[in-house]
């Protein structure tokens, strides 16, 4: 964490406890969720400039990870092995 980062966050547990409370890009609330939405925290950190770099690659990180999709190939491989 850079010098602004910890200025406005505290820490890093600070930090990583708001990314914990973001829901994943695409899912939709259930019922009463009150977790933030992925589009609005990736703007949010987009805002905070330096303060937001840590956050800004971790939701990045998020995003590339809901956007791979399994292999049709390795689940049936999967399935088989059990």
């Amino acid at each position: 964490m850079n010098n602004a980062e910890l200025q406005f966050w505290g820490n890093l547990e600070t930090m990583m406890g708001y990314l914990r409370s973001v829901r994943r890009p695409g899912e939709e609330p259930d019922r009463y969720d009150d977790r933030y939405d992925f589009e609005d925290t990736v703007t949010f950190a987009e805002c905070l400039g330096e303060a937001g770099e840590t956050l800004l690659a971790e939701l990045m990180k998020m995003k590339e990870a809901s956007e791979i999709e399994p292999k049709p190939e390795a689940v049936a491989q999967e399935l088989v092995a059990v």
